[in-house]
């Protein structure tokens, strides 16, 4: 719907929007089913503020009296109970067509991103809470996991920057931006983006993927973003549960709800309930950070490698020289100046530190460094795109891909996560060419 057609609409403001808003705050903030499980348990590693705010929450209360009614099903010791019941009879009812899709749509999201681990920009991860830092667990918990669209990352490196994701469009503003079916397959948990409500997570392997944007996608949605941060909202009148198109200033068109009207405007109250949970988020993500800085600070030192990662580093320094040498380039080891996602360093400081780095760039195509690890079975890789042509870059387990990634001038860098075994291999392409192939596993 054009913004012009929208003005003219006199039709009241809806406020019977769904779902109700009082089942998204219990959906966001009901004490999930684990820490329910852990206050019954008597768990001694649960907080004593956190028990004290169980027993006085009637809610909580109630939920606890629930999850045990429903551990004690009534049997009769008489009669013998089936091991397995079916998931489906014949005499049961077909499922809805809506359930049957959502179903549908939730099993190709996991199937299509199944092995995914490196963090890219357009990435959604569903994130659950209780999350643990560097220095141990943060006594946080929400009723069910929260999604968050990666926008770039940071300054701090695995700290990236992003949107909340949610699916309630009943509440969608001109700040929230409507998944189109361009941007399948996503999982639908989630329907849109939340530009008034940014984030800061750590992502890790621990979050899976549920959604990827095209870089075009992300490039309009970031526009957005500052198209909002500079003129703010149109001049419309507010039609909560109704949509319309917004013209970016790229020249992009983008669905999403309409402006944000009064205290009247149930869309309030939701935007005050996912502004406290992206606070968890934030929160989260702060305590990771500081749970790292305060770790003793160790001397500068090539990146250590254990010998399994060791091996598999020289496995791929070789695959690297066979690549360079088919193309016609040198293998160079990594200037120090270049660092990848720093900024250059001073001429002091470079000369204490070009013996830090382990990595090789190969002129005009792609350098690659092994960076830092608390776990001593994972090889982190940051790859950087240096070519005027796209480069895919696949990790493959035989001939099964687990991974894929197509880096260009708009995406030109990538982290991998890689754990060496048997039959593990990197495939890098450069634009249509011949594909090289070498083993990652010792």
């Amino acid at each position: 719907m054009a913004p012009e057609y929208l003005a003219a609409q006199q039709d009241p403001i809806m406020t019977n929007l769904k779902p109700p808003l009082r089942e998204i705050e219990y959906r966001l903030f009901d004490p999930s089913p684990s820490l329910i499980a852990r206050w019954i348990a008597l768990d001694p590693r649960l907080a004593a503020d956190t028990r004290r705010e169980l027993e006085t929450d009637p809610r909580a209360c109630f939920l606890r009296d629930v999850q045990l009614q429903t551990c004690r099903e009534p049997h009769d010791p008489g009669v013998e109970m089936p091991r397995h019941r079916p998931l489906r009879l014949e005499s049961d009812p077909p499922l809805p067509s809506r359930i049957a899709d959502l179903i549908r749509r939730h099993l190709v999201t996991r199937d299509h991103y199944l092995g995914i681990r490196g963090a890219v920009a357009g990435q959604m991860r569903l994130l659950s809470l209780p999350w643990r830092g560097a220095g141990g667990p943060l006594e946080l918990d929400l009723g069910a996991p929260l999604a968050v669209l990666l926008w770039r990352e940071t300054a701090t490196p695995g700290v990236w920057s992003g949107w909340l994701l949610a699916s309630e469009t009943d509440y969608a503003t001109d700040a929230d931006i409507l998944l189109e079916r361009e941007d399948e397959p996503y999982d639908p948990l989630v329907a849109m983006v939340q530009l008034w409500n940014p984030v800061q997570i750590t992502p890790s392997s621990a979050h899976p993927v549920i959604g990827q944007l095209a870089v075009s996608r992300l490039e309009t949605l970031a526009n957005a973003y500052a198209d909002r941060q500079r003129v703010g909202s149109a001049p419309l009148p507010p039609r909560p549960g109704q949509l319309m198109e917004r013209l970016v200033s790229n020249g992009q068109l983008l669905l999403c709800g309409t402006p944000l009207g009064g205290s009247e405007d149930p869309r309030r109250r939701y935007q005050e309930l996912y502004l406290a949970a992206a606070a968890m988020l934030n929160a989260s993500c702060r305590h990771a950070v500081a749970s790292h800085a305060c770790e003793p600070e160790q001397p500068p030192a090539t990146p250590s490698l254990t010998d399994g990662l060791a091996a598999t580093w020289d496995r791929l320094s070789c695959g690297l020289r066979d690549l360079a040498h088919q193309l016609g380039q040198p293998l160079l080891h990594l200037d120090p100046i270049t660092a990848m996602g720093t900024e250059p360093r001073t001429a002091g400081v470079i000369r204490a530190q070009e013996n830090q780095r382990r990595g090789y760039r190969i002129p005009g195509i792609l350098a690659i460094e092994a960076l830092p690890m608390a776990s001593p079975a994972v090889l982190k890789l940051h790859l950087s795109h240096l070519a005027h042509q796209p480069l895919t870059l696949r990790l493959l387990l035989e001939e099964d891909e687990l991974e894929s990634h197509r880096l260009t001038t708009d995406q030109p860098h990538l982290t991998l996560f890689i754990e060496p075994q048997p039959g593990l291999l990197l495939e890098v392409q450069v634009n249509e060419g011949p594909s090289h192939r070498w083993s990652l596993h010792p």
